[in-house]
């Protein structure tokens, strides 16, 4: 949810990054996991990021990572 507020007010990966003690990167991946596109009542699409997108997204890529058995 702190990814989401900062983005939402104007800061850059990289000061994002320096708040939570992480990676820039580790950011803008977060960012392009969660961020989808949405419709606005007029049909008109805009793209946001939603935190809960993004946990989804990563629960089922860890469900299909490591050795098949």
């Amino acid at each position: 949810m702190e990814v989401a507020r900062l983005t939402m007010n104007g800061h850059t990966n990289r000061e994002i990054g320096r708040r939570l003690e992480c990676a820039h990167q580790t950011i803008a991946n977060e960012l392009k996991r969660g961020t989808t596109t949405q419709l606005k009542t007029g049909r008109t699409p805009y793209t946001a990021y939603f935190a809960e997108t993004g946990q989804a997204i990563y629960e089922r890529n860890r469900l299909q990572c490591g050795a098949k058995s």
